[in-house]
């Protein structure tokens, strides 16, 4: 009775670390899926006219902003 009860617990432990590593591989998978997912879509069309460029975020000074605000 004594080994049965050794081979239950090897048992289950390899189960919990089954279901682990397939926990890992299904967040892999999602991970991927978003990736691709993201890929799938149409590149947008560009406007040469319209400008793209990010301007400088509140209470972050460039080296530029600085020089401006000392001139």
């Amino acid at each position: 009775m004594i080994a049965g009860i050794g081979a239950g617990d090897k048992i289950s432990e390899r189960l919990q670390e089954s279901l682990a590593r397939l926990r890992r591989d299904i967040d892999c998978v999602e991970l991927w899926a978003g990736a691709l997912e993201g890929f799938s879509r149409p590149i947008p069309e560009y406007d040469a006219a319209r400008r793209y460029r990010l301007g400088p975020e509140k209470g972050i000074r460039t080296d530029s902003a600085k020089a401006e605000k000392s001139a």
